[in-house]
C-alpha cells in the first residue's frame, strides 16, 4: 500500500491515515501534547482520499492503531514556512513561484518610489564596498537597484542551489557589480569568517528561517563593526485581501504566518538581541489590481495553492471572480512592508 501523504491542519488538531507496515516508532506531536503509541492492537481511524481528512480535537489519551495502521504525525501548516527541505526542494527550487509573485507588485503596486531603489536607499552605499546576500532568490534585487548604486563587491547566498543560478545569471551583465561568490548554504550557520562584510541584506527571508535568532546572530558575526543589515519584511495587515481570500477558498494563507516568525511587529525585539541600534522605515505603497487571473496565480503559486485539491481550487477562482464582481472589477490590496536597518552589530 502506498503512503498517504498528510495535509496540514491546526496545532490542536490530529489527523490520522493508513500508511505502509511495519510502521516505525512515531510521536504525535499536537500543541503541546505528546503521545507515544503503545503497542499496536486496534484501529483508531485510517480516511482517504485527501478530501476526506478526519480531523478531531487531540484527547487526553488516543486509541491504539492496528498493525496495518499507524498514526500520522500531522505538523502546523506554519511549519511548511520553515520546512528547509521544502523551501529548497519545492517552493523556491528555481524562481517560478516567487516570479508569480514578484509579477503582482511589479504590475499594481503603487508607490512614490519603487520597492528595490527603495529598499537600496535606506542606507549609504560606498565604492568597493563588501555586500553578503542571504535568501537571494532570483537576483532581482541587484538588477534593479545596480544603476543606482556605485562600485560593490557581493557574495549571494540562498538555500536552493536553483536560486544561486539564477541570481547568478542576472548579476553577471551588471557591469558595476563584482559577484565574488557564490554559496548555497543555510543563513543559521555562515560559511563565512567573522568581520567579512561591510552591509548584508535579508530581503523577505527571515520569516523563513527555524530560527530567527540564531540567523541574526550570524548575521552579526560577518557583519564589520561599522556593518549594517537592511532587513525586509512585513506587518500583520500586508497582503489583507488576498490572505482573506485564500482562507475562504483553499482553508489558509501562508501570509497569516509571517510577521508572528520575523515581522514589523516581531522583528526589533529579534535584531536588539544582536545589534545596538535597529530602526523600522515603512514603505508607503498600496495595490490596486484590476484581473483576477493575476491575484489567483499568486494565491496557487503559495503553499496553501500547491497543496490544494480541485475542489478548493475551484473555490479560489470562485471566490475571488467574486470579489473583483463585487468591487467594480477591481482589487484594493492593503500593502504594510518595509525594512529594519540595524546598525552596530554585536550590540545588544
Amino acid at each position: 500500500m502506498n503512503p498517504v501523504r498528510a495535509p496540514e491542519v491546526p496545532p490542536d488538531k490530529i489527523a490520522v491515515a493508513v500508511a505502509p507496515v511495519p510502521p516505525p516508532p512515531v510521536i504525535v506531536t499536537a500543541g503541546t501534547a505528546k503521545y507515544e503509541p503503545p503497542a499496536v492492537t486496534e484501529t483508531f481511524a485510517a480516511v482517504t482520499p485527501k478530501s476526506s481528512w478526519a480531523l478531531a480535537p487531540l484527547p487526553p489519551t488516543l486509541p491504539s492503531p492496528s498493525p496495518l495502521d499507524a498514526v500520522v504525525a500531522m505538523r502546523p501548516r506554519e511549519d511548511l514556512s520553515i520546512d528547509k527541505e521544502y523551501l529548497r526542494e519545492s517552493q523556491y527550487k528555481d524562481p517560478t513561484n516567487l516570479n508569480a509573485r514578484i509579477a503582482l507588485h511589479t504590475k499594481y503596486t503603487q508607490a512614490d518610489e519603487p520597492w528595490y531603489p527603495w529598499l537600496a536607499g535606506r542606507i549609504e552605499w560606498s565604492a568597493g564596498v563588501e555586500v553578503l546576500e542571504v535568501g537571494c532568490g532570483s537576483g532581482a534585487l541587484w538588477a534593479g537597484v545596480a544603476p543606482f548604486l556605485p562600485d560593490l563587491r557581493l557574495t549571494l547566498t540562498d538555500l536552493s542551489e536553483g536560486m544561486v543560478a539564477a541570481a547568478e545569471r542576472a548579476v553577471e551583465p551588471l557591469t558595476n557589480v563584482e559577484l565574488t561568490e557564490t554559496c548555497a548554504c543555510d543563513v543559521q550557520e555562515l560559511p563565512f569568517a567573522d568581520d567579512a562584510f561591510d552591509v548584508a541584506v535579508a530581503n523577505h527571508m527571515l520569516y523563513h528561517v527555524p530560527d530567527p535568532l540564531l540567523a541574526v546572530a550570524e548575521l552579526s558575526r560577518v557583519l564589520r563593526p561599522s556593518g549594517v543589515l537592511l532587513a525586509a519584511t512585513n506587518g500583520p495587515r500586508h497582503l489583507e485581501a488576498i490572505a482573506e481570500l485564500s482562507r475562504q477558498g483553499l482553508g489558509w494563507s501562508p501570509l497569516d504566518f509571517s510577521d508572528r516568525r520575523f515581522g514589523k511587529s516581531t522583528g526589533e525585539a529579534i535584531l536588539a538581541s544582536r545589534f545596538g541600534s535597529v530602526r523600522w522605515d515603512q514603505h508607503p505603497s498600496t495595490m490596486v489590481c484590476t484581473n483576477p487571473d493575476d491575484v489567483i496565480a499568486f494565491i496557487v503559486s503559495g503553499a496553501a495553492g500547491q497543496e490544494a485539491t480541485p475542489d478548493q481550487r475551484r473555490a479560489l477562482d470562485d471566490a475571488v471572480v467574486a470579489r473583483f464582481q463585487q468591487n467594480g472589477g477591481v482589487l484594493r490590496i492593503t500593502t504594510d512592508t518595509g525594512c529594519f536597518v540595524a546598525r552596530e552589530p554585536g550590540g545588544s
